[in-house]
């Protein structure tokens, strides 16, 4: 029963990845940069409160997954001893790579919208906001993330409740993934869920988990 159940998610993540990313690239490159850095994002993102979650990166490597123009990026690279921002996108990854030029810890990597290119235990932290009901086929994509981990690293994931009152912003409903699939996915993927927070954020929660 469980192995259906699975195979059903599969099936029904490869139409909303398609379905996901073609309503958001409905809009071009700068008008999709354009509200992705709008300031007025900070009021419900709420990104201090998210970095607060996430506790000190002092020291740590982390990746960016699906770093669009670098919202949540310009504040780890202040914290990190290395940010890597990838994305599948090269017109994203050409502005924040001239947006960050001069950030000696500071990296740009295109990545698949399968794999996310990291190398066996290369990062401290995993990092995706506003990205996880876009990715495709999310039990083996995560499992490579979990590969690309330390041991002990994290993933922390923020996404859109599907809720119908949490839809101010974000995605259509029928797009978003419930907080208790993401954790079932992740298990899957062999990650341990540390806490899933559906408090601090009023549309979105943050799901912490760490590669076992």
């Amino acid at each position: 029963m469980k192995f259906l159940v699975l195979l059903a998610l599969i099936a029904c993540s490869h139409v909303r990845h398609n379905h996901a990313n073609k309503h958001m690239h409905k809009k071009s490159h700068e008008e999709l940069i354009a509200r992705f850095e709008d300031p007025r994002r900070d009021q419900w993102q709420k990104p201090l409160n998210v970095l607060d979650k996430m506790g000190s990166l002092k020291g740590l490597t982390l990746i960016d997954i699906g770093s669009g123009g670098g919202y949540f990026t310009k504040y780890f690279i202040s914290r990190t001893h290395k940010t890597v921002a990838a994305d599948v996108d090269q017109v994203f990854l050409d502005f924040v790579s001239s947006r960050f030029k001069d950030q000696s810890n500071f990296e740009a990597r295109k990545i698949g919208y399968t794999d996310p290119l990291m190398k066996e235990s290369e990062f401290d932290v995993a990092f995706t906001a506003n990205t996880y009901h876009h990715i495709e086929d999310r039990v083996n994509y995560f499992s490579k993330v979990h590969r690309g981990l330390k041991s002990q690293g994290r993933l922390v994931i923020v996404d859109f409740k599907k809720d119908q009152n949490a839809q101010s912003f974000g995605p259509p409903i029928d797009m978003r993934i419930d907080s208790a699939q993401v954790a079932q996915e992740l298990r899957a993927a062999g990650l341990e869920i540390l806490t899933l927070d559906e408090q601090s954020l009023e549309f979105q929660y943050i799901i912490i988990a760490r590669k076992k």
